[in-house]
């Protein structure tokens, strides 16, 4: 097998870990914000932050470093006459979650933190613990990542540009 086989293949298989770990977060979140029980609230948040650590942003980070190795092993043009390819396209759809994680994703961690912390001390399910839960820029945000990740592993797959 060539480099260029070998990356492709933890290429893809960097891509198979971030969608497992997003859809898995996508579970414990559906469950998380109809739960009543803070105890099983709380197992089930230790979980999704386990799915978000271990395969969404290690998945993330092994995507990127795979891709820009292969679009430079494969010599694969960002621009040809003037026009974006699918690599450009695509890179520029994956870049566009860091600025996610530094505007929606650890601000709003940290309020969804202090939430669930007093909503522990309380020992119920709390009014702003719930409003943490369905955080309308959380959910738009993971909506983005859910339709990037179509796109971007459909012109990984299609090549069309």
């Amino acid at each position: 097998m060539t480099l260029y086989g070998l990356v492709k293949v933890l290429h893809i298989l960097a891509m198979a870990v971030l969608i497992a770990g997003m859809s898995g977060r996508a579970l414990l979140r559906a469950r998380l914000v109809r739960g009543d029980d803070i105890r099983l609230m709380a197992e089930l948040t230790h979980i999704e932050d386990q799915f978000d650590e271990w395969l969404v942003v290690r998945g993330s980070i092994a995507t990127l470093v795979t891709g820009i190795l292969l679009t430079w092993l494969g010599r694969w043009p960002l621009l040809r006459a003037g026009v974006p390819t699918w690599t450009l396209v695509g890179a520029a759809l994956f870049l566009a979650t860091i600025p996610l994680v530094i505007w929606v994703y650890v601000p709003r961690g940290k309020r969804f933190s202090a939430a669930f912390r007093a909503a522990l001390a309380q020992q119920r399910v709390t009014a702003g613990l719930r409003a943490a839960l369905t955080d309308p820029a959380i959910r738009l945000s993971y909506l983005y990542e859910y339709l990037m990740v179509a796109v971007v592993t459909t012109l990984m797959v299609t090549k069309p540009l």
